[in-house]
């Protein structure tokens, strides 16, 4: 490393050597930003995986793509990639509520306390979890279940 920079006459000049062999060349940038938005577009929630460990996850996958300063991911679009991700079956009734609200300003924070408070419902509930369909019994018209007699 020391070969590369001892060179530069001023302080400027190093620094954006340094920064230059730290990022890599534009072409170098836009190669790791495909890879990165590639892993944001399949991110999915793992199974028995709560919503502030697949958070902690979906954030170094954003906190990357913010680093490489080709483009910025806002609050609210990650937010909305939290929604995306979580499984219809466990969190269907949430994800409805929220989507009716104003996901311009909202932010993962924000939506995430939402999530862990009807986490936590469900866990003192279970019985109450919306992926546990009721189940009705099938009741038969009297006249199927009565035998036809037959006809002399």
């Amino acid at each position: 490393m020391f070969n590369r920079v001892q060179n530069h006459k001023t302080a400027h000049a190093l620094w954006k050597e340094l920064c230059a062999l730290h990022e890599g060349s534009k072409s170098e940038r836009e190669e790791h930003y495909h890879l990165v938005m590639n892993k944001l577009n399949t991110f999915e929630m793992v199974p028995k995986e709560n919503a502030n460990e697949m958070y902690s996850r979906l954030n170094v996958i954003v906190e990357e793509l913010n680093g490489l300063r080709l483009t910025q991911m806002s609050a609210a679009d990650v937010a909305r990639k939290i929604l995306c991700v979580l499984p219809i079956e466990k969190y269907g009734h949430i994800v409805t509520v929220l989507h009716q609200g104003d996901l311009s300003t909202a932010t993962p924070t924000t939506i995430l306390g939402k999530i862990n408070a009807h986490e936590m419902y469900m866990h003192m509930n279970p019985k109450m979890a919306p992926h546990q369909p009721r189940r009705r019994r099938r009741t038969w018209p009297s006249k199927l279940l009565t035998r036809a007699k037959p006809r002399r």
